[in-house]
């Protein structure tokens, strides 16, 4: 779901960019702007991923269903299938996923089988973000030799700071 690729900004290399796009004139002009990335015209659902990922981040669909689950969980889902063991997946999404431990408690399983969380932290109060109630959440692929940690519904929000620590002690785990 990269949109135009502005994600790509912020990539160290814009060939090792992967993007997928459903919109046809937004994949034109990501092309355009990143011509050294790959990026496909295709249903993210569908899409076929051509090699595991190190890291995988972006900004699913809020709320759509798909397939009887919310599109970010079906967002989620693909990633835990394309990432490698100890990559990283960072999302942005809807304040209220995967926020009631009763009500999510199948999406919640499956994260805690696939992956080990780092934190989130809130975008509400970000410029640029609006009235629309957000986070940012990091996970990492599950790995036998790597430190895990359950994701929890009740976890407190974390700093940007904070989670940039938690992102580079766990980099610093897989390498």
């Amino acid at each position: 779901t990269c949109g135009m690729g502005n994600f790509f900004n912020f990539c160290p290399a814009e060939n090792t960019c992967f993007g997928v796009e459903l919109d046809a004139e937004a994949a034109a002009v990501a092309r355009y702007l990143y011509p050294s990335a790959t990026i496909l015209t295709a249903d993210l659902r569908y899409a076929q991923l051509d090699r595991p990922f190190d890291v995988i981040f972006g900004n699913p669909p809020f709320n759509l269903r798909w397939d009887g689950e919310s599109s970010q969980m079906v967002y989620v889902r693909r990633a835990a299938a394309a990432l490698k063991p100890g990559g990283r997946l960072a999302l942005i999404i809807p304040a209220a996923f995967l926020a009631d431990a009763f009500h999510d408690k199948t999406q919640i399983a499956f994260i805690n089988e696939a992956f080990s969380f780092l934190g989130w932290s809130p975008l509400s109060d970000v410029p640029g973000f609006g009235s629309i109630d957000t986070k940012v959440m990091l996970f990492m692929r599950r790995a036998d030799c790597l430190p895990y940690q359950a994701y929890d519904a009740m976890t407190p929000a974390v700093s940007f700071a904070e989670l940039s620590q938690r992102v580079a002690s766990a980099t610093q785990a897989v390498t």
